[in-house]
């Protein structure tokens, strides 16, 4: 391992500190707003994608999952975890959207469809590899 990945990591296990840390405080504050502003789901988002986040790195310092691919995903999750969240909070708090001509979600097949197509192939990836690593082929 390089220093770059190694510093890859050591980010990545950071982020998702603060990506918790974040989680616990949007949960505290759906706590106590008005219901339905969607600050409890943003913050369970969060908490639970911290913790996705820390296995994959888990995972990979045990060199179970292919660095490169691997990196991508914990980058892309952190990405999208803060964007879903990022965007919910500001709705909440200010009023705005980061997206205000973004569909909602439940709309739009090609949302579905993308997240579909995307995910199912990363998960048959990281199942050969393990199974791979284990079987010893």
């Amino acid at each position: 391992m390089g220093v770059v990945s190694n510093l890859m990591t050591l980010v990545l296990i950071l982020i998702a500190g603060l990506m918790g840390a974040s989680g616990v405080v949007l949960a505290a504050a759906a706590a106590h707003a008005k219901s339905g502003m969607g600050l409890d789901g943003a913050g369970y988002l969060l908490l639970f994608h911290a913790v996705a986040v820390l296995s994959g790195v888990a995972l990979l310092q045990q060199g179970l999952l292919l660095r490169p691919l691997v990196l991508g995903v914990l980058s892309g999750w952190v990405l999208g975890s803060a964007l879903f969240a990022g965007d919910i909070a500001l709705r909440a708090f200010v009023g705005y959207r980061y997206f205000p001509w973004r569909r909602q979600p439940a709309e739009s097949y090609s949302f579905w469809h993308g997240s579909r197509s995307l995910w199912l192939p990363f998960w048959r990836c990281c199942t050969a590899s393990l199974v791979g690593q284990m079987t010893g082929r």
